[in-house]
C-alpha cells in the first residue's frame, strides 16, 4: 500500500544532524536521471528528514521514500517554484532508507533523482509504550498527546506508525498548562493542540506544531477548555466557560465558540438552551479559582461534520449529547437525562465524552460510564446511537467495549476510520485501539502505568 504524505514547503526549517545523506548524489537506481539537485538533511526533528532538490517552476514534483521497513510512501509537495521541499514523515527511527525525486511534464513522469540516507533517533526520554497492529487495521498515522496527570513538565506529542510503533517524539515546553486534545492540521505537515485555561479569565491556547518541531500559537480565548475542532473555513471551534450566579448558586456554564487569531465568537450558550435545576448534583471544587462554584453544564467534547457543517458537542451535566449549526449556533436537536424533548435516555447517554456524526446520520458516542458511583465495575465504551426526531425517541444500535473493560475517567473519544474500523481512545487507561465490529482489537498501543493519553486523532493513509 503507498501512503500519501500531505508536504508543504519548508525551507525554514531548523538545522540538524539527524539525517545524513549516503549518496546524495548520482542516482541509485537505473531509471533515475540525475538532474535534480536533490540532498536530505535534517529538520528540527531527528526522526524527520527533509528532502529538498529543485525541479523547473511549475512542474509538478514529488518524491518516493521508503520507511526502512519495506514499505513505500510518497509526498505531496506544494510549492511549484524551482525549490522543492518536503517533510518525511513515517521513516523509522535509526535506518537507512532509500529516496526518489519524480517530475512529471511534456515527456510525462520520471524519476530525476534518487539516493540513500540515515534517518536519526527518538530523543531521550521517549515514554514508553508497546502495541500490535493485525490483519485488518487501518493504515495511517495516530497522534496523541501523552502525559502524567497532574505535570504539565512531562507532557510529550507523540505520532505511532500503522504498525503501532513511534516514528515521531516531541517533547512539548513553553506551554502555560495541559494539553487536552489534539488533530491532524487539514493539508498540513502539522499538528494542532490545545492548552487548556485554569480560569474563566485567563486565555486557553491552540498551538500548531510542525513535524519539524516549530511551534506557534494560532488562537487563544478567556476560559477556553478541553476540546477543540477545525473548522472548514480555517478558523476554530472550542469551549469556554462562564461563571453565572443564578439566585444563591455561583455556577459554572459552557459557551460554544468560534475563533481565529482575533479573538473569539459565543455561537452556543448552555444558560440559554439548558435550564438550570438546582441539585445536589451539582458539586463544587471542579473549578479551581472558585471552588465554590458548582460544576453544571460540564460540555467536554466538540465534533465537526464536514457534510452538514454543524457541531456536535456532549456534557456531563445533564449527560447531554447536542447537534448545532456550526455558522448561527442553532441548536438541531439536543438529548439528555431529565431535560429537553426526550424520553429518558440513561441507557444511551451516561457521563458522555466525545460525539461524531457517521456518514448515516447516526451518532457515534463514547460513554464513559458512571465511574463516580461504581468505579471498580464500571467500563466504558462506544455507542452508535440513531435520534429520530421526527418520533423524539434515541435508540443504541449498537455497544462496543473492546477486548476487556476499561474505565475511562479523564476525557475519551471514539471516531469511525472505515465502515466496521473504529479508533477509541480510552485516555485515562493509557491505551489506543482499533476495533473491528465484533470488538477485536486491530490495532492497540499501551503506554507504562502512570501516564496516560489526552484525546488524539488518526490520519489515515493518502490523506
Amino acid at each position: 500500500m503507498i501512503l500519501l504524505l500531505l508536504g508543504c514547503g519548508t525551507v525554514g526549517a531548523l538545522p540538524s544532524d539527524s539525517a545524513t545523506a549516503d549518496s546524495d548524489s548520482g542516482p541509485v537506481d537505473a531509471d533515475c536521471s540525475n538532474e535534480a539537485d536533490a540532498h536530505v538533511g535534517g529538520s528540527g526533528v531527528d526522526t524527520v528528514p527533509e528532502l529538498r532538490w529543485t525541479a523547473p517552476e511549475g512542474v509538478a514534483a514529488w518524491a518516493e521514500f521508503d520507511n526502512g521497513d519495506g514499505l513505500t510512501r510518497t509526498s505531496r509537495v506544494g510549492s511549484t517554484g524551482p525549490e522543492r521541499s518536503a517533510l518525511l514523515l513515517g521513516v523509522l527511527p535509526d535506518v537507512s532508507f532509500n529516496w526518489r525525486v519524480f517530475v512529471s511534464d511534456a515527456d510525462g513522469a520520471r524519476c530525476v533523482g534518487a539516493g540513500t540516507a540515515s534517518n536519526g533517533a527518538l530523543p531521550a526520554g521517549v515514554p514508553a509504550s508497546e502495541g500490535t497492529a493485525a490483519s485488518g487495521a487501518i493504515d495511517g498515522f495516530t497522534a496523541a498527546p501523552i502525559l502524567v496527570p497532574g505535570v504539565t513538565d512531562e507532557q510529550w506529542m507523540m505520532i505511532f506508525d500503522g504498525q503501532a510503533r513511534v516514528i515521531w517524539a516531541n517533547p512539548v515546553k513553553g506551554v502555560n498548562g495541559t494539553i487536552f486534545s489534539t488533530e491532524f492540521e487539514r493539508g498540513q505537515d502539522a499538528l494542532l493542540f490545545l492548552v487548556q485555561t485554569t480560569s474563566a479569565d485567563l486565555d486557553g491556547s491552540i498551538h500548531r506544531l510542525s513535524f519539524n518541531g516549530q511551534q506557534t500559537v494560532v488562537a487563544t480565548a478567556p476560559g477556553l477548555h478541553t476540546d477543540f475542532t477545525q473548522l472548514g473555513d480555517g478558523r476554530y471551534a472550542g469551549l469556554t466557560w462562564e461563571l453565572r450566579d443564578i439566585g444563591s448558586d455561583r455556577v459554572l456554564g459552557d459557551h460554544v465558540v468560534t475563533l481565529d487569531e482575533g479573538g473569539a465568537t459565543t455561537v452556543w450558550n448552555a444558560f440559554d438552551e439548558e435550564p438550570y435545576i438546582p441539585s445536589d448534583k451539582w458539586e463544587a471544587g471542579f473549578y479551581v479559582p472558585d471552588p465554590t462554584a458548582l460544576d453544571w453544564s460540564h460540555v467536554n467534547s466538540i465534533s465537526w461534520d464536514e457534510a452538514s457543517d454543524d457541531l456536535v458537542i456532549t456534557g456531563a451535566g445533564y449527560d447531554m449529547v447536542a447537534r448545532l449549526s456550526a455558522s448561527t449556533g442553532e441548536t438541531r436537536w439536543l438529548f439528555a437525562n431529565g431535560i429537553g424533548d426526550y424520553p429518558d435516555t440513561a441507557t444511551v447517554s451516561l457521563f458522555p465524552h466525545g460525539a461524531s456524526i457517521l456518514p448515516d446520520g447516526d451518532v457515534l458516542l463514547f460513554n464513559r460510564g458512571d465511574f463516580l458511583h461504581d468505579p471498580l465495575h464500571t467500563c466504558s465504551w462506544v455507542s452508535e446511537v440513531h435520534v429520530d426526531t421526527a418520533a423524539t425517541t434515541v435508540t443504541e444500535r449498537s455497544r462496543l467495549t473492546g477486548e476487556s473493560c476499561l474505565l475511562t475517567s479523564f476525557l475519551g473519544n471514539a471516531e469511525r476510520i472505515a465502515d466496521d474500523v473504529t479508533f477509541v481512545d480510552w485516555t485515562s487507561a493509557g491505551r489506543i485501539d482499533q476495533l473491528a465490529a465484533d470488538g477485536t482489537s486491530l490495532w492497540n498501543v499501551s503506554l507504562s502505568a502512570g501516564r496516560a493519553f489526552a484525546t488524539a486523532d488518526f490520519r489515515a493513509a493518502g490523506e
